[in-house]
């Protein structure tokens, strides 16, 4: 196998301590198992993201970023969230990006750190991440004859780890989409996850996604994102096959750096728009 995530921490020193979180909690050894061992992507999927890279170098490619996401999910009934993350970018020697980001959840309650393998940030193919959540409950006590207001917290430990075992692209170059143009793939995706804090769960998971992408009819100034050149607005719309739960995304594609910037994301359940900052690039 030729791409692989041996280390389930990357280079973040937060999610590094999952590995000992990982072996500290008793659960079934499959999933322990697929929670620590390497991640591979099947031989089959290697030549079609072969196929998708671009054969020549992105003239500016972006090296580091900062973002603030702003988070409206109906379980908090209107009272938004803010993310913010630092991002740093490499390519694999295939040419894939590799971006490990940190992440602090309202001013530092929930921390994370994640490394990703995607397809210019478009498609994730290997990804795993580790985070902490410290989470706040209220509730109605007995003392006594009266029932009185109390608040009680928790820590809420997440580790994930998935990877693409599919993938067939149905129409354009994903990594060079032009003006006007559809892009359309199906993504079939295998994951591990464990939750421990109150209660424990873990479990495997796989979603098939069929996503229809349409290119902006012409390039827009990438400074009133934060960054250099120009832009072409992405708009994405996907459905988990297996589910039957969709999605919808607005990207920014930076063809001098040959990358998606994700500015706009819309579920069932939440949307979140993303602002960015502190942008360097490999001179």
């Amino acid at each position: 196998m030729w791409l692989n995530i041996t280390r389930p921490c990357g280079a973040l020193s937060l999610a590094c301590g999952l590995t000992l979180f990982l072996n500290a909690c008793g659960t079934s050894p499959a999933v322990e198992q697929a929670l620590s061992a390497p991640l591979t992507v099947p031989e089959a999927v290697q030549q079609t993201l072969l196929d998708q890279v671009e054969p020549t170098r992105a003239p500016r490619p972006v090296m580091s970023m900062a973002s603030q996401e702003t988070i409206d999910h109906r379980g908090n009934f209107g009272q938004l969230v803010i993310a913010k993350a630092a991002y740093r970018h490499s390519l694999t020697p295939q040419g894939l990006l590799d971006t490990l980001v940190q992440v602090d959840l309202k001013e530092g309650e929930s921390t994370g750190g994640t490394e990703n393998i995607s397809l210019c940030g478009l498609v994730s193919i290997l990804t795993s991440s580790g985070s902490s959540i410290n989470a706040t409950n209220s509730s109605v006590v007995p003392v006594g004859k009266l029932w009185l207001p109390a608040s009680f917290s928790h820590q809420i430990d997440l580790a994930h780890r998935g990877r693409i075992t599919a993938l067939n692209v149905k129409a354009g170059r994903l990594c060079a989409p032009l003006p006007g143009q559809t892009l359309a793939y199906t993504a079939t995706f295998e994951s591990f996850y464990r939750q421990k804090g109150m209660f424990t769960m873990s479990g495997t998971r796989q979603s098939v996604q069929d996503v229809q992408c349409v290119v902006g009819p012409a390039p827009q100034p990438a400074s009133e994102l934060g960054f250099e050149g120009q832009y072409l607005p992405v708009r994405c719309e996907g459905k988990d096959a297996t589910s039957d739960k969709t999605w919808a995304r607005e990207y920014a594609f930076l063809p001098n750096a040959q990358l998606y910037v994700l500015l706009t994301a819309k579920t069932d359940w939440q949307s979140s728009t993303v602002k960015y900052s502190q942008v360097t690039y490999d001179r």
